[in-house]
């Protein structure tokens, strides 16, 4: 099973674990002329633990309660299409 969550994050199974992916296009190299991606990905024992973190990663640039606030629905209505596609 593979979840996109949003442009940079997806989650996916495997018989052992859920794997929280990130990747994110940076600049272009000069050498190749395509985008250097950088990738992550953390493991986790079950959905929940994986969700946990990606609301972690997705609030830490939040500059402001206002902003935090936003984030905060944005992910709880992501995580809700996530709760009705399992």
């Amino acid at each position: 099973m593979n979840i996109q969550l949003d442009e940079n994050y997806s989650i996916e199974s495997d018989t052992a674990c859920w794997v929280l992916n990130y990747e994110k296009e940076g600049e272009i190299n000069p050498k190749t002329g395509k985008p250097i991606i950088s990738p992550d990905a953390s493991y986790h024992a079950n959905l929940r633990q994986a969700l946990a973190k990606y609301l972690d990663n997705a609030l830490k640039p939040c500059k402001d309660a206002q902003d935090l606030m936003r984030r905060i629905t944005e992910v709880e209505k992501t995580i809700e299409k996530v709760r009705v596609s399992v």
